[in-house]
Order: structure tokens, then C-alpha cells, then sequence
């Protein structure tokens, strides 16, 4: 990669970097690096779609060498979806690399036209009539992002973890099911049924929402929830939040008992962690200390 700016902070230093993703995109990304020699554990911090496509890793990371209206944008946001805190600031600050990068059509990334809600329609459509799939191409990057963790000299290849919210939970275990480097996994009000997410009224059925994590045919095949289950025996943690509209309980608890079912198989029970917070469709601070405590017991100890 190639260093373009850099920031000492407390315990840790910010840098912001260019990386080859794939064969014919270079992505701007950000690459926290505790005080120390390590090697350390690794997590990929993957950002939410939450309708706010003006910024993208700056979902996870406190920007810096930025626009104001970056930082007034990453400031607003964070304040209002995780708590206030940039989470991928504070596993830094506790001894973890972290590594956030815009997907596709959010932040440095978007359209050269600007960055259009209903755009996104245009994006899958024209990504499907070339054979393509939005999804999997975020998770072939995604998947890049581990990789180019992996490689790093002050990294430890085998403590590599990833985490998300919403869009970024999908990411998290999607990437985890194809990457066997990955150590653990935590997803943030993302997991559900498809005959939840069919429901009428659902805001999937909207035409607008989920573009981005359309899988086409898979329904044929498997769920969702399949999809999660793939990373058994490996530690996996899936929360929602019990006031989260977006994903019906019932159809939560479903999709709970069906992983569980799995991990029993494999008598591997004590690796998933689920569970409900008293939440809307937000990363909150109790949820972000859980999460912390999970990657410590499997990626630090």
C-alpha cells in the first residue's frame, strides 16, 4: 500500500492509505495502528448502508485530511447511529489494527455525478446485466481487505476479525463464509429470515433500501441465515436490537434458533453469541462493549 497521510493519536496512529482492491479499482481506506511493535490482532471494519452514501469509512474511523463538511458529516452521523464513538478508533485504542475502506457508490467512491439515492437502483441493474452482483463484489473486496491484512508484518495472520452494522453486518458474515483467515465475526442488527425480510411492509419491499445486499437466485438454494451459518465452527456473535423495525423479532429468533441448531451439530455451541439489546437499528455503547469483550476472549487471548 501506499501511505498518504498520517496522524499520531492516543495509544495509536490513524494513516490513511491507497491499495490496489482489486485489478481495476485503487481505494482510498484508513489503517489504525496501535502504539508497539505487536504483531497485533486485525479487524475489517465494515460501514452500514443506513441511506447516508456521502461518507463510508469515516462511518468507522474519525476522518482526518478531510473536508469539513467530511467531518461535520462523520461527526452527525456517528452521534446519532453508534453512540458518538468511532468504534474502529476505540479497538485501536485497545490494541487492535483496523482497516476501513468506502464500498462501492459510498464516499470516495461514488458516482462521478454525485451521489444519488435512487442511483443506486442503476448500479445493481447495470452490475446484473454484465453478469455481476453488487453484493459479491463488496464481498471480493471485502475479502481483499483480510487478505491485505494477512500480509502486514506488525499483523498477526491468525487473530484477523471483522464487525459491522446493518449493510456491515451483512458484509461481516458474508466475508467470513468465503475467507477461512478469518478468526471471528460479529454482526450488528443485519441477520434475519427471508420470509421475514418478504413480509408485507417490509422496507425491502420498498424498491430502494437493499440493492446493495441482493443476492440474485439464492433463495433457490438457501437462506440468509444459511449464508451466516457457513462460518460454523468459528466464533460468530449476532445481535439485534428488540425495537429494530427493520428486522422482525420473531423472524430474528428464527434465524437464531437456526444457527444454533448448526454450531450444535458441530458441538461448537459456546462459539455463536446471540442475543437482543432494547435498541432501534443503532450500534449502542453497551452493544460496542460486548462486542470488544468477544474479540478480546477470541482474537486476544
Amino acid at each position: 500500500y501506499k501511505l498518504i497521510a498520517s496522524e499520531q493519536r492516543d495509544g495509536y496512529k490513524a494513516n490513511k492509505i491507497a491499495f490496489q482492491i482489486s485489478p481495476w479499482s485503487e481505494v482510498i481506506a484508513y489503517l489504525l495502528v496501535p502504539d508497539g511493535y505487536g504483531p497485533f490482532p486485525a479487524l475489517v471494519a465494515l460501514h452500514d448502508h443506513t441511506a447516508e452514501f456521502y461518507i463510508g469509512k469515516e462511518k468507522m474511523v474519525r476522518p482526518f485530511d478531510e473536508s469539513q463538511e467530511v467531518l461535520d458529516c462523520a461527526e452527525t452521523f456517528v452521534s446519532k447511529n453508534y453512540d458518538g464513538c468511532f468504534i474502529g478508533d476505540e479497538f485501536a485504542r485497545n490494541g487492535y489494527v483496523v482497516l476501513a475502506v468506502d464500498a462501492l457508490f459510498w464516499g470516495e467512491r461514488g458516482g462521478a455525478e454525485g451521489i444519488d439515492y435512487d442511483a443506486q437502483q442503476a448500479v445493481a441493474y447495470t452490475m446484473m446485466q454484465a453478469g455481476m452482483c453488487w453484493s459479491g463484489l463488496m464481498t471480493y473486496e471485502d475479502g481483499q481487505c483480510v487478505e491485505l491484512l494477512s500480509k502486514l508484518p506488525f499483523v498477526n495472520e491468525n487473530k484477523i476479525g471483522t464487525y459491522g452494522l446493518s449493510m456491515g453486518g451483512h458484509r461481516a458474515y458474508m466475508i467470513c463464509a468465503i475467507s477461512e483467515r478469518l478468526a471471528a465475526t460479529v454482526s450488528v442488527c443485519s441477520i434475519n429470515t427471508l420470509e421475514g425480510m418478504l413480509r408485507p411492509g417490509s422496507n425491502k419491499l420498498e424498491g430502494h433500501s437493499a440493492w446493495s445486499m441482493l443476492l440474485p437466485n439464492l433463495a433457490n438454494y438457501l437462506d440468509i441465515t444459511h449464508i451466516a451459518s457457513i462460518t460454523c465452527p468459528r466464533p460468530l456473535m449476532v445481535i439485534n436490537g428488540s425495537e429494530d423495525k427493520l428486522f422482525p423479532v420473531d423472524a430474528v429468533e428464527n434465524a437464531y434458533a437456526i444457527m444454533q441448531e448448526v454450531w450444535d451439530s458441530q458441538n461448537a455451541s459456546d462459539q455463536l453469541v446471540t442475543g437482543f439489546y432494547p435498541s432501534a437499528h443503532r450500534f449502542t455503547k453497551e452493544m460496542q462493549k460486548d462486542v470488544m469483550n468477544f474479540f478480546n476472549k477470541h482474537l486476544k487471548e
